[in-house]
């Protein structure tokens, strides 16, 4: 990659690779597979050009999505880039603007309200609702009612 001091940086789970942001808005990859089995530095290639503010990036495990989150004014854009097409995959738009990727999954994540956090899937869909309660008790809400709860989550709601 260009000779740009680097701005942000992402590693991926389980995978020998990472994401890179440029000072000059240039989202790049690096293989480090080689650099790791021969010792000699990773050369890294350039996957997008953003023009845009960005504030937070994450590899995802597998490594053929990076996620980054452009924060506006109220809110904030989540966009997962697929690193082998070199391209936007998915853009969702009017989340909170303190949420977050699971590194893991891929999942959006955003606090709610009741100490709750709402799961997203990468297209931006609803997934389910994760909520804490007393007694360090917790439940899981999808769109069909409880997936799961804690073993005395009915004695704390």
């Amino acid at each position: 990659l260009a000779d740009v001091p680097i701005r942000l940086m992402s590693f991926v789970n389980r995978h020998a690779s990472m994401v890179v942001l440029d000072e000059e808005g240039v989202l790049g990859h690096y293989d480090l597979t080689k650099s790791v089995e021969s010792g000699t530095p990773a050369e890294g290639r350039d996957v997008l050009t953003i023009n845009v503010n960005v504030d937070r990036i994450w590899g995802i495990t597998g490594g053929q999505y990076f996620a980054l989150r452009l924060p506006e004014e109220q809110s904030c854009t989540i966009l997962l880039v697929d690193v082998h097409a070199q391209e936007v995959a998915q853009e969702i738009t009017g989340l909170p603007p303190n949420a977050w990727v699971d590194p893991e999954t891929g999942s959006v994540l955003e606090p709610t309200r009741s100490s709750a956090i709402l799961e997203r899937s990468m297209s931006g869909a609803e997934r389910r609702v994760i909520r804490a309660l007393p007694e360090g008790e917790w439940i899981v809400f999808g769109p069909r009612g409880i997936l799961e709860a804690s073993t005395g989550a009915a004695g704390a709601i």
